[in-house]
């Protein structure tokens, strides 16, 4: 591990404005846009039925000036809203957040930068003790399992070490789609939560030219 990939804040519905109007005033920061799909005003939304969450990103206003490549390596904030209506009765992470963290928006989790392999980080980690969340088994089958092979990876090496594999070549359409899923990959993997009220926790991430956080995993 060598940085801080990014710092990412779980946000009641339609209060990340907000927020980001603050980080912008107070240190500077810059709304920059992760994929096409992404809008600078209302972000980038990631649904799962009737559920699902908005994300904002911010950057230091010299890297958003420069494009995303040059963001990719810097520190990032990610402001995370629920798309789930305050009045419902369902739940999902960032709601669930919330509840444990005494109704209060926070820092959910950490993210740091693996500059070499992430798997190797993973192994490291274990070794000493670290516990991470593990996926169904699932997730390394049909489209996720072809995703993984295509980005030149052992779907069993990542299955038995509970490493997530994202692409986007959804996001980021070219002739050869073939050869942008091995461009544009990040594989990521969480921690257990850190403290007993089942919160705050740390994120493995390596990034292969991906600018995003792994969105088809938060659909998984």
């Amino acid at each position: 591990m060598s940085t801080i990939d990014h710092v990412a804040f779980a946000m009641p519905r339609n209060s990340a404005k907000v927020a980001i109007e603050w980080y912008e005033n107070v240190l500077g920061l810059k709304r920059f846009v992760i994929n096409q799909e992404d809008d600078p005003f209302q972000g980038f939304t990631v649904r799962v039925g009737s559920m699902g969450m908005r994300m904002f990103s911010s950057v230091y206003w010299k890297c958003s000036e420069t494009g995303c490549g040059d963001a990719v390596s810097k520190l990032k904030f990610v402001f995370a809203e629920s798309l789930i209506d305050p009045d419902s009765d369902s739940s999902d992470q960032i709601t669930t957040f919330i509840a444990r963290h005494n109704g209060q928006p926070g820092l959910q989790h950490i993210a740091f930068t693996c500059i070499n392999s992430i798997k190797e980080v993973v192994r490291l980690a274990k070794a000493n003790g670290a516990q991470f969340l593990s996926p169904c088994s699932s997730y390394y089958s049909q489209n996720n399992g072809r995703a993984i092979e295509a980005a030149g990876e052992n779907v069993a090496e990542l299955c038995e070490l509970g490493i997530l594999l994202d692409d986007e070549a959804d996001n980021w359409k070219t002739e050869n789609t073939m050869s942008k899923l091995l461009t544009r990959v990040l594989l990521q993997i969480f921690t257990r939560s850190i403290f007993d009220n089942d919160t705050f926790f740390l994120e493995l991430i390596e990034r292969r030219g991906a600018c995003g956080f792994g969105a088809g995993n938060v659909r998984t």
